[in-house]
C-alpha cells in the first residue's frame, strides 16, 4: 500500500456514499470508522467529517459508553494535536451542534476506559519496573485524561508494557 490515508479514505467516501441523512451508519458502525482513521492515523476531508460526526452527534450522550466516549475522544484529540492549522481548526467549521457535542464528549466526567489488565500483564509490568528503575531511571507511568495512560517513563520516552490483553486492542467486544 503506497498512501494508506488514501485508500482509508476512499474506502469511507465509498461508505458514506452508501448511506443517507434518512438512512444514517449505526452508532455502532460510526464509531468504529471513528476508530479505524484514528488507528490509520486518518484525517478525513471536511465533508466526510462533518458527515460521519453529524451522526454521531444525534445520538444522546447517554447512549455513550466508556468505550464509545473514549473512541470519540482519542479521535478528536488526534484531530486537536495535528501540526496543521486548518486540519486542527476542523471542528470550528462544523454546525454548532457538533462542536457543542464535541466539548461534552471531551469535558465528561466519565473516567478514561482501559481494558483491565490480566494478572500475567500486571506481574510483566511490575518485573519490568523493578528490572530497570535502578539502572534506567525510570519512574511508573502517568495518566493522559481521555487518552488513556503510560505505563513507564525512561527519560523522555513513555512505554506500554502490554500483556495478553493487548491482543483485544484495538477493538473490543463493546464496539
Amino acid at each position: 500500500i503506497e498512501d494508506p490515508q488514501t485508500d482509508v479514505q476512499e474506502i469511507v467516501e465509498r461508505l458514506l456514499a452508501e448511506t443517507s441523512p434518512q438512512m444514517p451508519l449505526p452508532l455502532e458502525s460510526s464509531l468504529l470508522v471513528l476508530q479505524s482513521l484514528f488507528i490509520t492515523g486518518t484525517v478525513l476531508q471536511q465533508r466526510l467529517l462533518g458527515q460521519l460526526f453529524a451522526w454521531i452527534t444525534e445520538c444522546r450522550m447517554q447512549r455513550f459508553s466508556p468505550v464509545y466516549l473514549s473512541v470519540v475522544r482519542q479521535y478528536c484529540l488526534f484531530i486537536l494535536v495535528q501540526a496543521d492549522a486548518s486540519t486542527r481548526e476542523v471542528f470550528l467549521r462544523m454546525p454548532y451542534e457538533t462542536q457543542s457535542f464535541i466539548a461534552n464528549a471531551l469535558q465528561h466526567t466519565t473516567a478514561a476506559w482501559s481494558p483491565s489488565a490480566s494478572d500475567e500483564a500486571r506481574r510483566f509490568r511490575r518485573d519490568v519496573l523493578g528490572a530497570v528503575a535502578e539502572e534506567l531511571g525510570a519512574a511508573e507511568g502517568a495518566s493522559l485524561g481521555p487518552a488513556g495512560k503510560v505505563d513507564l517513563h525512561i527519560g523522555g520516552s513513555s512505554w506500554l508494557l502490554d500483556g495478553p490483553e493487548a491482543f483485544r486492542r484495538p477493538f473490543v467486544d463493546e464496539l
